[in-house]
């Protein structure tokens, strides 16, 4: 099936573009924006062909063709999600996963669509991810722990077992997550911090210990 990229982030589609070429796909890559595209800084592989489609002339096929979202932070992923699925009615099943080659996830694990993990990631039994899931190079996952709907995990986060981290929280580089630590909502972890305690929703947390500094008022 054809891919297609919805969206538009230069960040973004440098690392997807390069899982996508260690995966082995080959075929032109679609890029699909719904926003103007800037080009500050070079994204595409020298050797995967792509080319870019304004939405506003782009007409999807859920029948021949699979979707994945070209941009990876929390909110970004859920706007783009919101936008192409109330114009094009491009639901969740709609979605492929991109998974590097050189991760290691055990074959207990539950993924839903639209996740993106990067390379050097660790997967333990058990653990749940939802729908678009960010897990940026050398992050490892807790058995038994669940991840909720746009997470994004930033490089060398380490989380525990029977941890559970709620939708469209996004967590630092480098912080660690004890096991059975519960983490909220809407939260926003800083990078380094220590979380040995739960943490509530949609708050800003950091330190070590990690501790809740001040409301996330930002949808």
């Amino acid at each position: 099936m054809k891919l297609h990229l919805l969206g538009y982030s230069e960040s973004s589609l440098s690392r997807i573009l390069d899982v996508l070429w260690m995966k082995g796909y080959r075929d032109e890559v679609v890029i699909v924006t719904n926003r103007p595209v800037v080009n500050a800084y070079p994204f595409a592989h020298p050797l995967l062909p792509y080319k870019i489609v304004d939405c506003k002339d782009w007409k999807p096929d859920t029948a021949s063709e699979q979707y994945f979202p070209s941009v990876t932070g929390t909110e970004s992923k859920g706007a783009v999600y919101n936008s192409f699925h109330a114009q094009f009615g491009i639901d969740k099943q709609h979605y492929t996963n991109l998974i590097h080659s050189s991760s290691i996830i055990s074959e207990t694990v539950v993924m839903r669509t639209a996740c993106f993990v990067e390379p050097g990631t660790i997967i333990t039994s058990f653990a749940k991810l939802g729908f678009g899931v960010s897990i940026n190079r050398g992050v490892s996952v807790g058995h038994h722990t669940e991840l909720g709907d746009f997470v994004t995990l930033n490089p060398g986060v380490h989380v525990a077992g029977h941890c559970k981290i709620g939708d469209r929280t996004q967590i630092g580089i480098g912080t660690v997550v004890f096991n059975g630590v519960t983490i909220g909502s809407g939260s926003i972890i800083g990078g380094g911090c220590v979380v040995t305690k739960p943490i509530g929703d949609n708050v800003i947390a950091w330190g070590n210990p990690c501790k809740v500094i001040k409301p996330n008022t930002k949808e």
